[in-house]
């Protein structure tokens, strides 16, 4: 608690949300970060309020204008925070104004819990414009939002403590009645708040290593990447490549290469991390150079990426014709390796990135090996081993992946297991 910059608060308190929830939709109000009603915020605390308008999944957020620009009475912003109609598996809020906004009015009503009586009580609490009429239950998804939202209030601004949410009807001294479930009837605030307490981040599994160190690294004033991450989903594994490493967190992962950017792990959250997996992920895109970064206009988000770097490598003739039909370095990967004559002279080869490779034979041509099988035949021997050179580029049937080489069939299924069956 005490004075804290207002645009931080609010990006801490989404992120918390996401952290709690990380299917949160979150919109902004165009200028949200310089918008308020002209005093200094000091947050402590938080108010759940409601708009009094009809709304619905098809008309989600019709007070949208009202609580920006304000009433003939009352100036806007109406509030910090707003909770459009929704659904549960869509969960969604709209950032309104990071300054303090008109909604709280003086404090000192029924239950204060440890919040102040003051004349002056919005610069001290943020508010959440929940929008629907409160003469009917708000809809589920907008009661989830409204304790993900209590929650990660408690946490940023109330130290922890969840009786520092408060509804509107338990601080106004002009006997105001809202958040309601009918007419003139307020919620059970104290379910509210147990039920908002009661939302937790697992604990336990081990972050080390670079990817302990970005997960620790300061991000906003003293907030560091674990709050805004959150626990581990797993522990740090292998990227393809079987040289990368990776871990997945609650609300994002941390990515890293000895050969990219000195090896320092970087984060991935949110939509670009959505767009990352999407794209083929570090295997297309490269591995992160930088955390995700706010634009100058602090409007938009962004990563860079960059490939390890693997050389210049020379490829040629069958082999270049194969790495080209498999969609060149977007499709298989750059080369490791020049073009390279089998160590018995019958064939040659290139590796690429990815755990991939290209084996040419005067008998079978050139034919791709990947991941799984590759390791498995890299393990026999290579085409000296007992499968010879690979006949024909794998085969995908449901869940399982063959090859035939010249001595057998390697087969790998998602169980997994590998397996090689000699020929007769």
């Amino acid at each position: 608690m005490g004075r804290r910059d207002a645009v931080q608060v609010i990006v801490e308190v989404v992120a918390r949300m996401r952290l709690l929830d990380p299917r949160l939709i979150v919109t902004y109000e165009p200028g949200w970060e310089k918008r308020g009603n002209g005093t200094s915020a000091n947050y402590e605390g938080g108010i759940w309020h409601h708009t009094a308008t009809p709304t619905s999944l098809s008309r989600p957020f019709p007070t949208q204008r009202l609580l920006r620009d304000g009433r003939s009475d009352l100036r806007g912003p109406l509030c910090n925070f707003a909770g459009p109609a929704c659904t549960v598996e869509r969960p969604t809020i709209h950032v309104m104004a990071a300054h303090p906004a008109n909604h709280a009015g003086a404090s000192g009503g029924r239950s204060m819990g440890p919040l102040p009586k003051t004349s002056l009580f919005n610069p001290r609490v943020l508010g959440l414009e929940i929008d629907y009429a409160g003469n009917a239950p708000m809809l589920p998804g907008q009661r989830h939002v409204a304790r993900l939202w209590a929650r990660a209030v408690a946490d940023v601004v109330g130290g922890g403590d969840i009786n520092r949410v408060r509804g509107h009807m338990e601080t106004s001294v002009t006997g105001k009645w809202d958040p309601g479930y009918a007419p003139g009837k307020t919620e059970d605030l104290n379910r509210l708040r147990r039920e908002s307490a009661a939302l937790g981040v697992p604990q336990g599994i081990p972050v080390i290593g670079a990817i302990a160190a970005a997960y620790n690294r300061k991000v906003l004033g003293e907030a560091t990447w674990a709050f805004f991450l959150g626990a581990p989903k797993g522990t740090e594994v292998g990227t393809l490549d079987k040289v990368g490493r990776w871990q997945e967190f609650k609300a994002g992962a941390i990515l890293y290469h000895p050969e990219v950017d000195s090896g320092i792990a970087h984060v991935v959250w949110g939509d670009i991390l959505q767009k990352f997996w999407a794209m083929g992920a570090e295997t297309r895109c490269g591995y992160p150079t930088t955390d995700e970064m706010a634009t100058p206009d602090l409007v938009g988000r962004y990563n860079h990426f960059a490939h390890p770097d693997a050389g210049v490598h020379f490829i040629k003739g069958a082999i270049r014709e194969k790495w080209a039909a498999l969609g060149w370095e977007v499709g298989f990967g750059y080369p490791t390796t020049d073009e390279t004559p089998t160590p018995n002279g019958n064939g040659a080869y290139n590796h690429f990135t990815g755990n991939r490779s290209i084996y040419w034979s005067p008998s079978q041509g050139a034919v791709a090996v990947s991941g799984e099988i590759r390791d498995a035949w890299a393990a026999s021997g290579w085409e000296a081993g007992a499968g010879g050179f690979p006949v024909s580029d794998p085969v995908v049937q449901g869940d399982v992946v063959t090859q035939v080489f010249q001595g057998g069939t390697a087969t790998f299924s998602l169980k997994p297991s590998v397996s090689f069956q000699p020929t007769g």
